[in-house]
């Protein structure tokens, strides 16, 4: 009998112990030693809405001294995605409903995940969505409300990685996009006297509003993942910045339209997904046109958002995945940048998938170049990931004139092409690793960004002389060509100064380049 007993008490230690396994518990490096036949996939998440009782600080618009929890709305929720290839190598994507993350919390975060399961800590990815509803990151300030979240933070995100790796299943991938109208829109436009506005869209003087500066970024990108017996995962790629609580619940926390988003997605059509920032430090989620606006809250764009997304669902392709390839940087550092701040910038790519992630709220024109040009067929770009916020990054042009996220910048100019650049590159490299034939992007996922005529501002008028005027065409300067004492052709031309030194002339000699900019201006005779 008693040797019966120290059988049953060791089969119920032994079954104790698969058990801790599984949940990642003591697993130490067997979750990363799993091997698998085929891609693998699995999921993870976790409820990391603070406890609004505490008075947590919102972070917000630079009040989160005063702004103290009160209530909630919709939880905040941090969703994972767990790939593993055939050789074991393993990444971790987060996405996540805060504004920024404490770097320490990103540091301990890793290395929790990694000492129990394996995976090397830099393989772990941390996005957030540039949530405004929710609770403040910063470490430095004396509310103990914030320490004690921070540190129940970790431990969640722990948890959810762990867990992404326990559910890990065969997968087959799919890929589909939309691009859903009047849900994106760029906040710097043209005034009608010609002068750039690039401070937000609320207070618009009447009839002031001439166009916007440029189009906004709406592809919204999919990539689904099927495994037996388990719900879809898809994973969502999209530059429109979160709609916020109304002003009556300012004080409540929210995960607001990001969270609707993915709620009415599991609710509608039985799916668990992970919601990924692109590059949106210009994006605002309403038309700068008051008459124009079709949102009333947070609830319904996300809601709107779901049902675009669903109903792109039919076009899903089969997608290649194949071998993971990773490439991590934390000690870059932009060209100029006299301070030398070191950013953390990222890249992988398995198949026909690829994503890069970069510091601080980029710009949409430079997320566009880099999704066009990447030589993967689809490729994710995340903002504001794995640190805080950082401030902004302005492209090019929004330097020429007198933007809000100027204020905030904390690089020189022209670092947003610079790590545009970077990116790409990353990419390029990770892809020719892969040993893969480049192919051809969907029709459709390249922007559009030829200018439409809607109006004319002039932009230099000398005193009144319209003769010598540049018009502007949304966003371009469009210089009248004059060959024979008649306009034959027109040019558009993005800086205004060279579009001045154009007038000079009464007549020219030009060639075009496929974005319909100038690449050679030759005075005739």
């Amino acid at each position: 009998m008693k040797k019966l007993l120290t059988v049953l008490l060791a089969a119920l230690m032994l079954c104790c112990l698969f058990a801790a396994c599984e949940k990642g518990e003591g697993a130490g490096e067997k979750l990363s030693e799993v091997k698998f036949e085929a891609f693998a996939v699995g999921f993870g998440k976790a409820d990391i809405t603070p406890d609004a009782s505490s008075k947590i600080s919102l972070v917000g618009n630079n009040d989160h001294n005063t702004r103290l929890s009160e209530g909630v709305l919709e939880p905040l929720m941090a969703t994972c995605v767990a790939f593993t290839d055939t050789d074991g190598t393993t990444v971790i994507l987060f996405g996540m409903d805060l504004h920024g993350i404490d770097d320490g919390v990103v540091k301990a975060a890793r290395e929790g995940i990694a000492e129990k399961t394996g995976v090397p800590a830099d393989h772990i990815q941390f996005n957030v969505n540039h949530n405004h509803c929710g609770p403040s990151q910063s470490l430095t300030s004396a509310m103990a409300s914030i320490k004690g979240y921070s540190e129940k933070l970790v431990e969640l995100l722990i948890q959810a990685g762990v867990d992404a790796l326990t559910t890990r299943k065969e997968a087959k991938m799919y890929t589909a996009f939309t691009r859903p109208e009047d849900m994106v829109f760029v906040r710097h436009f043209l005034k009608t006297d010609g002068s750039y506005e690039g401070n937000g869209y609320d207070n618009i003087p009447a009839g002031q509003f001439h166009e916007f500066a440029e189009k906004g970024d709406n592809l919204l990108q999919m990539v689904k993942f099927t495994r037996e017996g388990e719900k879809d995962i898809i994973l969502f790629n999209w530059q429109g910045h979160p709609f916020s609580s109304p002003d009556e619940y300012y004080t409540y926390l929210n995960g607001c339209s990001p969270a609707v988003f993915r709620r009415t997605l599991l609710e509608q059509a039985d799916v668990e997904s992970v919601y990924i920032m692109g590059a949106s430090g210009d994006s605002v989620q309403q038309s700068a046109r008051p008459e124009a606006r079709k949102f009333k809250d947070y609830k319904q764009y996300g809601e709107v958002l779901a049902k675009k997304a669903m109903e792109a669902f039919s076009t899903f392709q089969e997608a290649e995945t194949g071998k993971i390839y990773y490439s991590y940087n934390d000690q870059y550092v932009c060209p100029g940048d006299a301070e030398g701040k070191k950013w953390t910038v990222s890249a992988f790519g398995f198949g026909d998938f690829g994503y890069v992630s970069s510091p601080s709220e980029m710009f949409q024109t430079v997320g566009m170049d880099v999704k066009e040009n990447s030589p993967y067929k689809y490729t994710f770009f995340a903002q504001l990931a794995n640190c805080g916020s950082g401030g902004y990054i302005p492209d090019a042009r929004a330097w020429t004139y007198d933007c809000y996220e100027r204020g905030p910048c904390k690089v020189p100019a022209g670092s947003a092409e610079a790590i545009g650049d970077t990116l790409k590159t990353m990419l390029n490299d990770l892809f020719a690793q892969s040993g893969q034939t480049k192919k051809e992007k969907d029709e459709g996922y390249v922007f559009d960004r030829t200018p439409v005529y809607d109006g004319v501002t002039y932009v230099n008028n000398h005193l009144g002389d319209t003769s010598r005027a540049v018009a502007v065409q949304n966003g371009f300067y469009q210089v009248p060509l004059l060959v024979g004492g008649a306009t034959e052709k027109t040019l558009l031309v993005q800086d205004q100064a060279v579009a001045e030194e154009i007038l000079k002339n009464s007549s020219m000699t030009l060639g075009f380049s496929e974005q319909n900019v100038v690449v050679e201006v030759t005075p005739a005779g």
